[in-house]
């Protein structure tokens, strides 16, 4: 079952958009290990430029890429197996969280399901709201 206003509002998005906003959480992905996630996702939910089912499964497919890319770079950077760290990677740490990320993912997909689009996008807004209070917070402290 579709909600009609989320099929009306929503807009084809452009090749030149795409491209900038790729390019845009790339960059932000490679300077602070974020992405799509916090960048791309608010603003495709904001501009509706995708359909709101559409963002959350299309966001995690680019995510193969960049994460691919973006490791193989932190690999290669000082490539040597040592003391479970393969390059610039801590193995034990990648495999512990890939564990419970795998596991995570499914539950937060049949979760997602169930919840109304508007709820979702709330439940982002609030999420980005207490991360980046949390980082304000810890940086102002760290000056301190």
């Amino acid at each position: 079952v579709s909600d009609s206003s989320e099929e009306i509002n929503s807009q084809k998005l452009s090749k030149k958009m795409a491209i900038t906003l790729g390019l845009t959480g790339g960059t932000a992905s490679g300077l602070m290990g974020i992405g799509s996630g916090i960048i791309i996702s608010p603003i495709l939910f904001a501009t509706r430029a995708l359909k709101e089912k559409l963002v959350s499964p299309t966001m995690n497919a680019i995510m193969v890429f960049t994460t691919f890319f973006g490791a193989m770079a932190f690999i290669t950077e000082n490539l040597s197996l040592r003391d479970w760290q393969l390059g610039s990677v801590s193995l034990d740490t990648s495999l512990s969280l890939f564990a419970g990320a795998f596991f995570g993912s499914k539950l937060g997909r049949k979760w997602q399901l169930g919840i109304h689009p508007k709820q979702r996008r709330l439940i982002l807004a609030a999420l980005l709201f207490l991360l980046s209070g949390a980082v304000t917070a810890q940086l102002l402290f760290s000056f301190v």
